[in-house]
Formats: structure tokens, sequence, C-alpha cells
């Protein structure tokens, strides 16, 4: 069973393409759901919701300040796309073998070109 989680605009029923294999929808869960940990635990795709650790942050951890606080040397394993549609793709979970072209590349990269890259 394949699995495919995408984070796009939800396009017209005509234009929903048909796959070669079962997808499920990905469940919205509160970070308190006893279940959202259960997931994660068995590395299933959950979205949380109600997570309280980012409020507090947003708008703090800009590109300047995590410059300032995060070693510049540090590997990061970054994720690129050509176009402005973002789609995770994890070769691993691919166990049936389907062909499929990536929408993404992973990249490794010390944080100091990360940040250079993105200014």
């Amino acid at each position: 069973e394949g699995l495919l989680a995408m984070a796009l605009p939800c396009p017209s029923a005509s234009k929903i393409q048909r796959l070669p294999f079962t997808t499920q929808q990905v469940p919205r869960l509160a970070m308190n759901d006893p279940r959202a940990f259960a997931y994660i635990q068995n590395e299933r795709p959950v979205i949380l919701t109600n997570v309280s650790l980012v409020k507090p942050l947003v708008g703090k951890w800009t590109t300047d300040y995590l410059a300032q606080h995060v070693s510049a040397d540090m590997d990061c394993t970054v994720f690129t796309s050509d176009s402005q549609f973002f789609q995770y793709w994890d070769g691993s979970k691919n166990m049936a073998g389907y062909e499929f072209t990536p929408p993404t590349q992973k990249v490794s990269m010390p944080f100091r070109k990360f940040v250079e890259t993105i200014r």
C-alpha cells in the first residue's frame, strides 16, 4: 500500500490525477490526543494541531536570529524543488518500487550555505 501526503491547494475533481496505488488521507489530531503520539511512534504521517510550541517562536526565528544562534558548520538536510508547489517525497517509503520522479531533491549543506541560499 502506497502513501502520499501533499500540502497543496485542493484541485477540482476533474483535475485529480489517478494514482497507480492506494492513498490515504493524513489525519489531523490535536497535540494532546493520545493517538497522535501513537502515529509518531509508528512513523505514520499525522498533522498536529493546537501545538503551543510554535506561537511563541513565530517572528522570533528569523534568518538573522538563527544565523546568530546556530553553528555555521552544522550539517543541514534541505529539500529543494524546481516548482513553487513543494511536495515532500521519501523514497525509502516506496517499498513497492513504483517508478516515480521525485518532485524534490534532498541536499546536505552546512547551515552557513543554507542561510546564504535563502537570503
